[in-house]
């Protein structure tokens, strides 16, 4: 990332923000599977998956594609952990 230009960088970085906002919209997902569902089958294996492909992926679109993927998971993993009375 050191050669990419700094619009190049600011994009991917603002991917994990549009995944929080997509976290947002759709954030009553864990309601429907139950929370420890969601968060053990969906969203870890979720962020798993996008810190790979942002860290260790040398491709852009990958890099953006991994940080959309942490933005999306870490709001609702937030929320199926903060607010569980399982």
């Amino acid at each position: 990332m050191t050669c990419w230009s700094r619009e190049k960088i600011a994009s991917v970085n603002s991917a994990f923000f549009t995944g929080v906002g997509f976290g947002i919209i759709i954030i009553n997902i864990p309601e429907q599977f139950g929370r420890h569902t969601t968060t053990t089958r969906f969203l870890a294996p979720m962020l798993i998956i996008g810190m790979i492909l942002s860290c260790y992926v040398p491709s852009y679109w990958m890099k953006v594609i991994g940080f959309l993927l942490c933005g999306l998971s870490h709001m609702r993993i937030a929320n199926c952990m903060a607010t569980n009375n399982e």
